[in-house]
């Protein structure tokens, strides 16, 4: 455990290096599948949709990339997708603890000017072994999801947020909130024992 926990630190500082494989995609038509299917996913927007709509000010897509890069998810590579449709880029990475193994994902969709429309960020256990470690990865990169930043944001009170409710929404109910441009929904499911099994954060622009 004290293993883990050292590896965990090293997570939360956004330097650590395990033993692990990634994948990203551009292919805007088939997303990889959320890492938490069975709770909600991002939502899907129509080519009509897409060109009325515009991201959420001051948002960048190139920001969120850096940001999940330093998990692990580096999808530098990936392109817009075809005309008529939204841009979107997704990946995901395994960690591989001593005591147990965490998915991460995402799914973002951007505005002609790569701004964020919508976004899904997952955090998924292998239910095998330490909860605890999950539920500590899955508090570091969804908290940090969190301190996206864009003109009306307030980073300190978001990730707060979403702290204070992670313990919660697993096998309950979704909880929202609105800070400046941005509505964020946190959401969850658990294992048949009641324990936390994978938790996915979604950004959008608000109404």
């Amino acid at each position: 455990m004290k293993k883990a926990l050292a590896l965990i630190c090293c997570l939360s500082v956004l330097t650590l290096a395990a033993c692990s494989t990634t994948s990203g995609s551009a292919d805007a038509s088939t997303p990889s599948p959320s890492a938490v299917a069975s709770t909600s996913s991002t939502p899907e927007t129509t080519p009509s949709e897409t060109e009325r709509m515009t991201g959420i000010p001051g948002s960048y897509i190139k920001d969120i990339q850096l940001g999940v890069a330093n998990f692990g998810m580096d999808d530098d590579s990936a392109q817009g997708a075809p005309d008529g449709t939204p841009y979107r880029w997704t990946a995901s990475k395994s960690w591989n603890f001593p005591d147990t193994t965490v998915l991460l994902d995402y799914s973002i969709i951007g505005d002609d000017d790569s701004q964020l429309i919508s976004g899904s960020f997952g955090a998924t256990w292998d239910a095998i072994s330490s909860n605890d470690v999950f539920c500590t990865a899955a508090e570091t990169y969804l908290g940090y999801i969190a301190t996206v930043p864009y003109d009306t944001s307030d980073t300190a009170t978001a990730k707060q947020w979403v702290l204070d409710n992670i313990g919660a929404v697993a096998g309950s109910e979704p909880v929202s909130t609105t800070i400046g441009d941005a509505v964020f929904t946190l959401s969850g499911t658990a294992a048949d024992d009641g324990l936390p099994s994978s938790y996915l954060l979604q950004i959008q622009v608000s109404e």
